[in-house]
């Protein structure tokens, strides 16, 4: 745990920089997030403990002011994440651009048990036109942990559906037959990019890369009400102008992967806002950070991630966030791994990378 200390100006410092403590591979505390379509997958799948049975989002890696993760490992135990930003520094993000000391990523797991709205996240392009002062845009991808049979999501609209058309269904009360609807199962990956009308239906387990932002325009929201009874918030004449009517969910093809020694590494997402990469590991894999932040989360197996003499055990589920400068460390167990990252670091495996 992390204690304070003064400097000769009286200035409270963190004593770990007076030991001269460095980084390594950090855990942090999750923060759960109580919601109307929320479940207890979480315990179910995961044992994770939580005496909630409505949790519908788990923010494993998260450096908001809604959500605060704290580091749950090691000598800096206790510390905020934005804490360790303004401490540490470019030995966090590297050569990556941080803005207002916040990490631009935010992970999540999702516990999907009823429909959640549909809704849409707007670009960059169509806050700046409105002048949205506090609201920010939002790309986001969903890896499927795990379906049940007939799990589904809303993949966008039906073609030939357009402003006119869908503002006419919501007053009519029809807003459901403008909805494509698309199967999925464990194991798929969908790019929701800003400007898609999209939803994730009851049944499955979700993890979510996306950028660090909150702003969400519910279309439509099957009348459901709060906890107070009354008819949840809907945002439809910001979402009808964020809409991208051509555009929709994207369902990722997997790509040939890179394979040698017992990993095979596959890129699945790469775009302006962030990576994601898939890398399956039997036995040992030993890496280069290349100046690269990146977080490791487990989705099958279990692994343990070390460097710089600290050693973190994972299970399905858990994430291990690596700063910038821990250049070398050692990935041992046999598992499938998500890498998370802002900038895509090369593909090649050499004794492994």
């Amino acid at each position: 745990m992390f204690t304070q200390s003064t400097n000769l100006s009286g200035t409270l410092i963190p004593k770990f920089i007076v030991e001269g403590i460095m980084l390594y591979p950090i855990k942090f505390t999750p923060v759960y997030k109580s919601k109307i379509w929320g479940g207890s997958k979480l315990n179910e799948i995961y044992s994770r403990q939580i005496p909630a049975t409505d949790i519908g989002e788990a923010w494993e890696i998260s450096c908001r002011d809604d959500g605060m993760c704290t580091v749950a490992n090691g000598p800096l135990q206790g510390m905020s994440f934005d804490r360790l930003i303004e401490t540490y520094g470019a030995a966090i993000y590297g050569n990556i651009k941080i803005t207002d000391g916040k990490f631009p990523l935010l992970l999540k797991l999702l516990d999907v048990n009823t429909d959640l709205s549909v809704q849409v996240h707007p670009s960059k392009a169509f806050i700046d036109q409105n002048g949205l002062d506090g609201e920010e845009e939002k790309n986001e991808v969903w890896y499927v942990l795990n379906a049940e049979d007939n799990a589904s999501i809303v993949s966008g609209l039906k073609p030939g559906i357009t402003r006119e058309k869908l503002k006419n269904a919501i007053d009519e009360g029809k807003v459901e037959a403008c909805l494509e609807r698309t199967p999925v199962k464990s194991g798929d990956v969908v790019m929701i990019r800003t400007g898609s009308v999209h939803a994730a239906c009851s049944g499955m387990l979700l993890f979510e890369l996306q950028q660090s932002s909150d702003t969400t325009y519910r279309l439509y929201d099957y009348n459901r009400r709060d906890s107070a009874g009354n008819l949840r918030r809907l945002d439809v004449e910001k979402a009808l102008g964020a809409i991208d009517y051509e555009g929709g969910a994207e369902f990722v093809e997997r790509p040939e992967c890179i394979t040698k020694a017992g990993v095979k590494w596959s890129r699945l997402v790469k775009c302006n806002s962030f990576c994601l990469d898939e890398i399956e590991v039997d036995g040992l894999f030993r890496t280069n950070g290349n100046k690269n932040l990146g977080v490791f989360t487990v989705i099958k197996g279990e692994a343990v991630v070390r460097g710089n003499s600290v050693s973190v055990s994972l299970g399905e589920g858990e994430s291990v966030f690596i700063p910038a400068c821990l250049d070398k460390y050692v990935i041992t167990g046999t598992c499938t791994l998500l890498y998370s990252s802002i900038k895509p670091r090369e593909l090649r495996l050499k004794g492994n990378l």
